[in-house]
């Protein structure tokens, strides 16, 4: 979004979440999800890729164009499963 705009579309990229585990092969894998689900943004689980699900208005009146997202960030290893709040 630049000066001019005060929306954003449909489908955009936000940004790109991403977590590391010192681990290797299959137990270094990591999953993302949004705890406060909505049907305004989505998270590719695999890639930590946060997207529109809806288009966003910064002059919004319910949302005074501010959104906060809670990530949930899994290690989804075999050996040891854990979870972190971002």
């Amino acid at each position: 979004m630049n000066d001019g705009e005060s929306y954003i579309n449909f489908q955009t990229l936000l940004i790109i979440v991403r977590a590391m585990d010192g681990d290797r092969g299959v137990n270094n894998r990591i999953s993302y999800s949004l705890l406060n689900e909505n049907d305004l943004f989505g998270i590719d689980s695999e890639s930590g890729i946060v997207f529109t699900k809806g288009t966003l208005d910064r002059e919004d009146e319910h949302s005074g164009g501010s959104y906060i997202l809670q990530l949930l960030v899994r290690n989804v290893s075999v050996a040891r499963p854990c979870a972190f709040l971002l």
